[in-house]
């Protein structure tokens, strides 16, 4: 019915110790994700991982209206983890948009 292997875990641009990330784009582009950004992401990641965790116990233990209930709970933890992910790509590639915007023809000359 479900596959009793582990949930597949998606991978965040954080590094231990780096108050942020550096994710490597298509065309060289290097944008930084926040400290706050993954942490929060680890956080639902975390989350999710264990209601996937719960579901399998009750599969195990044959508790199928439980595992039924559990089963929602996980999917909702996974849409949560999905949208703050989508979420957060959708800022990186406005941050970048604006950043390769030329500038209004009426702003002034940036200052050196």
């Amino acid at each position: 019915m479900y596959s009793s292997g582990p949930i597949p875990m998606l991978s965040y641009y954080s590094q231990p110790g780096v108050s942020s990330g550096t994710v490597q784009h298509h065309r060289d582009w290097e944008v930084d994700v926040s400290e706050l950004d993954c942490l929060i992401l680890d956080a639902k990641q975390a989350i999710l991982h264990e209601q996937y965790r719960r579901f399998q116990e009750l599969q195990q233990e044959k508790k199928w209206a439980e595992a039924m209930q559990q089963f929602q709970t996980t999917m909702s933890c996974a849409s949560d983890l999905l949208n703050e992910s989508l979420g957060l790509l959708e800022r990186v590639i406005e941050k970048q948009r604006l950043k390769s915007q030329p500038p209004p023809p009426s702003a002034p000359p940036p200052a050196l």
